[in-house]
């Protein structure tokens, strides 16, 4: 119901505060609500002119029975540009899910001001849910809620101006007429001055409770004003952040030494490079850290995300992680009463990924990384990186003794063989028949120099040498010159985009990035280049099969499912971060020799006594 009348209202009015300025109206008159005496909601609506169109838009949405605040909140929410969504990382939270984390925070009141600060409210949904949670358990009235002790940030002024209207029709619906003054300010929190701006509050040792939906942004996708705000913050300074990694630390920073915090964000901090920052804040904050993990259970309606709750409170046994059993849904989870969890006391400061399993597992997991050997050993290197991998990637339609033709936007080319290298994409292969038949062309614009170094030709050589690949390549220049948002300098404009994976050359045995279950292809093709997956380089085909036993085992799944990123439908990563520290038993000749040619079921038993665990 809610996309048909988001769809619906954009249909008919392109303009995003006209649209919300209509939904706000015909939700008072659909609720019988009189808002003719409210200063805020007045103002708001008063430039309003042409009432018969607001009167055919309230038709539609009685049509669909648009009276719930919770339904209010996620189309006002969601009534957002696509350049915000992404600037600004906008998702709504599900109103269950915020009811069960102002539960699971144990908000206290016993008649002393407490506060509340959302420091990404958005248009206010967690401060609504906050505000009715007040009402109805402590019948403290809106006015007192609004004026003493909600608080809410956010960068974007029409967000501020929306939650005003939000809350205020709240307490209408609740029969308070609230004409006050909002603790409710436009900023950047990241680069606002907390203690001077909240003076009383941080003589008090800042807020009692932080709460939030934090914004879900990458550092490529960051404003010029929020990356310029990151060098202040310890957590930033570990590879391409995430946004919601430093509000955790902003949470820590603002929250009193006595104080709950509850967020909902994505879960890649247990594990993620760029959130070793962020582990080691934890692990020397002396609180504990309850984790709701859903891993790959979506909580967000059409939004791909893995998400967990963090509700971080004082702890009195020192730094503790309480991770929540994961194997059941979110409404499972908030029912039962008999909620599994694993403890993990955190003494280590180095900001290694968590592994938040049960002491049996753990104990497999230890046993197998015991090992001297590992994968981060091996010669594991990645694909190659065009950042366009559409023009330089193709699928000849035919060919000939010199040529390979093929079809881009309906236009068809020819370029010269000898300008082109196979190359395949672990991802998308099985096996070694799906290796040959998935084989795609690239057009590789390098050549060996003198002292062994892979370069690109210049532009005049490659104008000389290939000049139907020339042709190509400039007709798509202006796509090329986009990448990396036209900020960067390349050896050559149709240069790839990275230069990993140009000077690899041997026998390789591929891993995809991502697999339900781990497997692994071998290519004899010593000058194939792959893309989208690793690849661990060896000296010949029976190391190959060595590793490539190793790889698909029991216990390699095993390893993967208890320590690695999952992702949605069953699939895990197996990016080099998380199979890095895979230990590699050592063999005698002769074991070695029965390994590689044992059955793969013979093979799992050979490494499960190897490594003396029970899985």
């Amino acid at each position: 119901m809610i996309k048909e009348v988001i769809n619906l209202v954009k249909q008919n009015n392109n303009d995003i505060s006209i649209t919300e300025k209509q939904i706000i109206f015909t939700y008072l008159k659909n609720k019988h609500i009189c808002f003719e005496k409210n200063n805020v909601i007045v103002k708001y609506l008063n430039d309003i002119t042409q009432l018969n169109d607001f009167r055919n838009f309230e038709k539609i949405c009685k049509k669909f029975q648009l009276d719930n605040m919770n339904e209010l909140l996620q189309i006002m929410e969601q009534l957002v540009s696509d350049t915000d969504k992404k600037t600004n990382g906008v998702v709504y939270t599900p109103f269950e899910v915020k009811k069960y984390m102002i539960s699971e925070m144990q908000i206290a009141y016993n008649g002393e001001n407490i506060t509340i600060c959302d420091p990404a409210c958005g248009c206010g949904s967690f401060l609504v849910t906050i505000a009715e949670y007040l009402h109805n358990k402590f019948n403290i009235t809106f006015k007192k809620i609004f004026t003493n002790l909600i608080y809410g940030i956010d960068i974007l002024e029409h967000n501020i101006e929306k939650a005003k209207v939000i809350l205020t029709v709240l307490a209408l619906e609740n029969g308070e007429n609230f004409n006050g003054k909002f603790n409710l300010l436009v900023s950047n929190s990241l680069n606002l001055d907390w203690k001077k701006t909240f003076s009383n509050i941080f003589r008090k040792g800042g807020f009692d409770y932080i709460v939030g939906n934090p914004p879900y942004v990458s550092l490529k996708n960051m404003s010029s004003e929020v990356k310029d705000s990151l060098n202040q913050w310890k957590t930033a300074s570990y590879g391409n952040t995430d946004l919601y990694i430093i509000f955790y630390e902003l949470a820590m920073n603002i929250v009193k030494c006595s104080g709950t915090i509850g967020y909902i964000t994505i879960n890649s901090f247990f594990t993620s490079l760029n959130a070793r920052g962020l582990r080691k804040l934890i692990s020397s904050s002396n609180k504990d850290f309850y984790i709701y993990n859903f891993e790959d259970k979506q909580l967000f309606e059409n939004i791909q995300s893995y998400t967990c709750i963090s509700i971080i409170k004082p702890s009195i046994k020192g730094s503790r992680i309480i991770k929540f059993d994961s194997e059941i849904t979110f409404d499972q989870h908030i029912k039962t009463d008999k909620r599994k969890s694993v403890t993990k006391k955190l003494d280590d400061q180095s900001g290694l990924p968590w592994i938040l399993i049960n002491k049996n597992a753990l104990s497999n997991i230890e046993k197998i990384q015991k090992f001297d050997q590992k994968l981060s050993n091996c010669n594991i290197k990645n694909g190659i990186a065009t950042l366009k991998n559409e023009i330089f990637f193709f699928t000849p339609i035919k060919e000939d003794d010199s040529f390979y033709k093929f079809i881009i936007k309906g236009i068809e080319y020819q370029v010269e063989k000898t300008v082109c290298r196979n190359i395949v994409k672990p991802n998308i292969i099985k096996n070694e028949d799906e290796l040959i038949a998935k084989l795609e062309k690239a057009i590789f614009p390098y050549k060996q120099s003198e002292d062994g170094r892979v370069i690109c030709y210049t532009e005049n050589e490659l104008k000389e040498h290939f000049p139907y690949a020339y042709y190509y390549l400039s007709a798509q220049k202006e796509e090329l010159l986009k990448r990396d948002k036209g900020s960067k300098e390349y050896e050559q404009w149709f240069a790839y985009g990275r230069r990993q994976g140009l000077n690899s050359y041997g026998i390789k045995v591929f891993i995809p990035y991502i697999a339900k279950h781990p497997f692994a292809v071998i290519s004899k093709e010593k000058d194939l280049l792959f893309y989208c997956g690793n690849a661990i380089y060896v000296t010949d085909v029976v190391e190959a099969i060595f590793y490539k036993k190793i790889i698909e085992s029991s216990v390699f799944d095993y390893y993967i499912r208890k320590t690695s990123k999952p992702y949605s439908n069953g699939f895990y990563s197996l990016s080099k971060a998380y199979i890095k520290n895979f230990g590699i038993p050592s063999f005698t000749n002769e074991e070695y020799l029965k390994f590689i040619h044992a059955t793969q079921e013979c093979a799992n038993e050979i490494l499960i006594e190897k490594y003396n665990i029970k899985i």
